[in-house]
């Protein structure tokens, strides 16, 4: 028997004081009933015994991705003071030694910067990695987080993008235009998807920009000519190349 570790290790760095307190609270386990919050202590008597409408760590309530059943935090975090020259200040650290959330982390510094910091950024590298050495069970990724949005990458979708971009072949994209312009574009072609992309401009581009309509398109590999009635998937339509 294997297990499978997601782990990670990174900080919020400076934090002011009304910084932590947003944290702590956000950090905070609670129950809701109706619209009103109870932090775990603070339930009154009479609905200790009744089922919350929700339950869970606050930061996660008005997340749209979170996963009702999955309750759990999903990552430690303790609050430090490095006063050395040059280091973190007061900071939170945010830590997973075995089966880490990445996605919570993220959501959590997203609010954070929204609220505080809306022109910072933030980022944090995670490992996939197994107790014993089974092949396709090690990875890793990273998450980029601004106040805007959350970008992602994994290495196993990188590893997909490369085989499919190995996979693709030269070729060469025609178009023709009002059946008298014909525009030749270096592109690439994947066999696998049938789809083109990656073209190139035309050397005549000036001339098919001054056409109307687009009478024919086909990509040239192996010395064939494949055109969409077969099945090839063209990445933008009716832009001249």
């Amino acid at each position: 028997m294997a297990d499978n570790y997601l782990q990670f290790s990174e900080v919020l760095a400076n934090l002011t004081e009304p910084e932590e307190a947003w944290l702590e609270e956000q950090l905070q386990p609670i129950r809701v009933f109706g619209e009103k919050e109870y932090s775990e202590d603070d339930v009154p008597a009479k609905l200790a015994d009744k089922e919350a409408d929700w339950s869970g760590v606050r930061v996660l309530r008005d997340n749209p991705d979170h996963d009702p059943d999955w309750d759990a935090l999903g990552f430690e975090y303790h609050f430090h003071d490095d006063n050395d020259p040059g280091g973190w200040g007061r900071h939170l650290w945010l830590y997973a030694e075995e089966s880490g959330n990445a996605d919570n982390v993220a959501w959590l510094v997203h609010k954070f910067l929204k609220k505080f910091r809306a022109n910072q950024c933030w980022s944090l590298s995670y490992a996939t990695t197994c107790s014993k050495p089974r092949v396709g069970e090690f990875g890793g990724g990273a998450l980029f987080v601004t106040a805007d949005e959350i970008k992602w990458q994994n290495a196993y979708s990188f590893i997909e993008e490369q085989r499919a971009a190995f996979g693709r072949k030269e070729a060469v994209y025609v178009s023709v235009w009002d059946d008298a312009i014909t525009c030749r574009s270096a592109c690439k072609f994947d066999p696998a998807t049938r789809r083109v992309s990656d073209v190139e401009p035309a050397a005549n581009q000036e001339d098919a920009e001054s056409c109307s309509a687009l009478t024919d398109e086909y990509v040239e590999v192996d010395g064939k000519q494949l055109r969409e009635s077969e099945g090839i998937v063209f990445e933008y339509k009716g832009d001249n190349p």
